[in-house]
């Protein structure tokens, strides 16, 4: 398992990766290119200690490693989407 610790904003951010074991009970989207996390897939736990976006994972290889703050600027455009259609709906 490889790790990195990031900072984003005022945030620390820790980047863990694995092999994804979905046992079809909580299926996982990949917030960054929308794709269902399949069994076996190696994917990355991204975690945020503040209010930013919460814990997500995503496919290893939409993980940018030269500039993960674009990364995580992406997960937060999208999760703030996410909350404003959630509180229309």
């Amino acid at each position: 398992m490889k790790t990195q610790d990031c900072n984003y904003k005022d945030s620390f951010i820790f980047v863990r990766e694995f092999e994804w074991r979905n046992l079809d009970t909580n299926p996982k989207k990949c917030p960054i290119c929308g794709e269902m996390v399949k069994d076996k897939d190696t994917v990355l736990l991204i975690g945020c200690n503040n209010k930013f976006f919460p814990n997500v994972v995503i496919h290893n290889n939409c993980f940018h490693k030269e500039l993960p703050e674009d990364t995580f600027m992406v997960i937060e455009n999208r999760y703030k989407e996410f909350k404003e259609l959630d509180n229309i709906f």
